[in-house]
């Protein structure tokens, strides 16, 4: 028998009944769209703006979340293994797709805002707002006046203004940040300004002194490279010794977070004061008070030590730590610690735990976190470099520094070409047993490493600072005789200052080298290791910078 048949998404076809059941199969639905990364809007550009959109960045290191995911992130690559080697083969790397969905931010210089907002989201490839459209418009409130030695960054519709001081100075403001309403700013931009800073060292393992232990980790003191004085006052004891730790100037507030204890004095132990015997200092922060004492500022759950730590919009973040890599970024709002993000750092990255990388915040939404890594990928140790970027929430690498290290010193410094990152020291235990004593500076506009010199002798677990114009390591010397130059430091040869030959270093390339040279009368500071550095405006120690 013979009949026909219409079946679904087919054409008629006369087939036998009893090959009914052999029809053409249901054919695949069409794939979904997926959000393509859109051009920057040449109505943006003109105004010196940009846009970033998420999904977009480097898999590798933003998809994985746990150590779990390692594995699968390698196999994505075309890693497999042979006679336990990991081999990369191009031919089995998965290829990369447009994300299903993204999110765009588009920034935009001060003096303008994003319209007609100021992010746009897509899904299956359709967006909330064309990107096409968006543009950067004139703010009803202009463009507020940089003050000397900073400058500001506005981000959002109504428009937040950050101040950014340049590196040598900061602002002692407790509302460094202020909003565009109605046209008026909510805090006069003519207040604030930038001060030329000095070093506030903390804690740490130093010279017993007229401290025994352990209250020689308990001191603090100020280093001026330019105010004997300054720099010989006496400040007073930390309520509890410790050490790696982190410090940071917020709001106009110097804080002092985690890190290990370093001893407690047995009567204040047992003194039945909470602050003692109620209080670790790897769960606490403290806040150094106007008369230079301290006090217990904030309590968070966990626990950090080794760890990292930067503001992003104003907002202090401590990051990873010794068995924190997959722990959540601690994120502070007020006085109370809330979990941000996780993992902390890429796991593809920082598996695991070598020593302390170093973080320099490049902007009030980016910071880049240098070294400590175990790059699974690419098999190198110690010399990861990674952008973070806060709004978007994603990595992106940069670079490699030159000679991978850990337990190394980095700060933000300025050139002629512009913003750079300097690494200095550190150890790199496959290269050689000693600290290292060598410098590398990462200029940004070119993403290129360039060297910066050699310190006298090798150094790790110290401090590098921009003070005014001037560019010091400070603490830690090995104290060993090794290399061509045959160096033995004393210890009293506690800080070295960059000099270039230039006037200064924001008046030279980053091509043109300097030389570190010591400071042997003026600039000794009773710090050896372990230790944390932030930068305080001069006028508040009474210093003359």
């Amino acid at each position: 028998m013979r009949l026909s048949v219409w079946w679904p998404t087919c054409i008629v076809y006369t087939i036998m009944l009893v090959n009914v059941a052999n029809g053409c199969k249901k054919s695949e639905p069409p794939p979904k769209p997926r959000c393509k990364l859109p051009p920057v809007p040449i109505q943006v550009t003109q105004t010196g703006g940009w846009v970033s959109c998420t999904g977009h960045a480097d898999r590798y290191f933003n998809v994985p979340k746990v150590y779990d995911d390692v594995h699968k992130a390698l196999t994505t690559e075309g890693g497999v293994i042979e006679n336990g080697t990991l081999v990369i083969k191009k031919e089995l790397i998965v290829p990369k797709e447009d994300p299903e969905t993204s999110e765009c931010h588009l920034v935009c210089l001060a003096g303008f805002i994003p319209a007609p907002s100021s992010s746009t989201s897509c899904k299956d490839g359709v967006w909330t707002q064309d990107p096409a459209t968006m543009t950067c418009a004139p703010s009803p409130c202009g463009a507020p006046p940089n003050p000397e030695h900073g400058k500001y960054h506005c981000y959002g519709n109504p428009s937040t203004c950050y101040l950014t001081c340049d590196p040598g100075y900061v602002t002692m403001s407790a509302k460094p940040a202020f909003t565009c309403t109605d046209g008026s700013w909510s805090t006069d931009p003519h207040s604030l300004q930038c001060e030329v800073a000095v070093a506030l060292l903390t804690g740490g393992i130093g010279p017993d002194n007229d401290h025994p232990y352990p209250e020689k980790c308990q001191t603090a003191e100020v280093f001026s490279p330019s105010d004997e004085t300054c720099s010989s006052a006496t400040l007073p004891l930390l309520r509890i010794g410790v050490m790696d730790h982190t410090s940071h100037l917020v709001d106009g507030e110097i804080l002092m977070c985690g890190g290990n204890e370093c001893g407690r004095t047995s009567e204040k132990l047992f003194s039945g004061k909470p602050i003692y015997n109620a209080t670790k200092s790897n769960k606490s922060c403290f806040k150094m008070l106007a008369d230079n004492t301290w006090a217990l500022h904030s309590v968070f759950s966990g626990w950090k030590w080794n760890h990292m730590g930067g503001l992003q919009q104003n907002r202090l973040q401590l990051i990873a730590g010794n068995g924190q890599t997959l722990a959540p970024v601690l994120e502070l709002q007020e006085e109370t610690w809330v979990p941000g993000r996780s993992p902390s750092l890429p796991p593809t990255a920082y598996a695991a735990s070598f020593g302390r990388p170093c973080l320099v915040v490049t902007s009030p939404i980016t910071y880049i976190v240098i070294g400590g890594s175990n790059d699974l990928l690419s098999g190198k140790e110690l010399s990861s470099v990674l952008e973070f970027n806060s709004l978007t929430r994603e990595w992106r690498a940069l670079p490699d520094i030159p000679i991978g290290r850990v337990n190394h010193a980095c700060a933000l410094v300025t050139t002629k070409s512009g913003p750079g990152v300097m690494v200095a020291g550190g150890k790199n235990f496959k290269l050689q047993q000693n600290a290292l004593d060598s410098v590398f500076l990462l200029d940004l506009g070119t993403e290129k490493w360039y060297p910066a010199g050699n310190l006298n002798d090798g150094r790790e677990n110290f401090g590098l600072a921009v003070l005014g114009e001037r560019v010091m390591v400070i603490g830690r010397m090995s104290r060993f005789t090794y290399g061509s130059k045959g160096k033995k430091l004393t210890g009293k040869e506690s800080v070295e200052e960059y000099v270039v030959p230039c006037p200064s270093l924001k008046e030279c390339t980053p091509s043109q080298e300097g030389v570190w040279t010591l400071m042997l009368t003026d600039g000794v500071v009773n710090r050896w290791s372990s230790f944390s550095v932030v930068s305080v405006a001069a006028s508040r120690f009474n210093c003359s910078g």
